[in-house]
């Protein structure tokens, strides 16, 4: 985390149209790599920075594909309101 007084806010990223037709997970990992110790999730307490967003997105992603079955890609969860709900279980 910052120091008292000192921004956490991300600075805009310039967006170019090209890419708009790229998976929002390439768009995510480029905030990683420019901005990896910024805040990137707040829920309470709790916060995470882009870097340990990142962990905890391909922790959830190797748990979903781990457990759906060939052929089925649906897939659903149920939280309370907190960091798991946007992250999954």
């Amino acid at each position: 985390m910052n120091p008292p007084g000192a921004s956490d806010t991300l600075p805009a990223l310039p967006l170019e149209r090209s890419e708009l037709d790229r998976p929002i997970g390439d768009r995510l990992l480029r905030v990683v790599r420019q901005y990896p110790d910024l805040p990137a999730l707040r829920a309470g307490e709790r916060c995470l920075t882009y870097r340990e967003l990142e962990r905890e997105l391909r922790r959830v992603a190797a748990a979903v594909i781990q457990r759906t079955r060939p052929g089925v890609g649906c897939v659903a969860t149920l939280s309370d309101h907190c960091v798991e709900m946007i992250l999954g279980p």
